[in-house]
């Protein structure tokens, strides 16, 4: 019984983590610090007023 469970959390692990994919091109990319594939965020740009 526990080889079966063993085996069952291995494939699952498996699956799990082949699922779980950022980015599916297969192509090379360069990394910006604003790049929002893998941080999330965006980045913000301040405006001054000139008075």
């Amino acid at each position: 019984m526990k080889k079966i469970l063993l085996s069952l959390s291995i494939l699952g692990t498996v699956v799990a983590f082949s699922s779980c994919s950022i980015d599916d091109s297969n192509d090379i990319e360069i990394i910006k610090p604003g790049d929002t594939v893998i941080t999330g965020k965006t980045q913000v740009s301040k405006i001054s007023l000139i008075k």
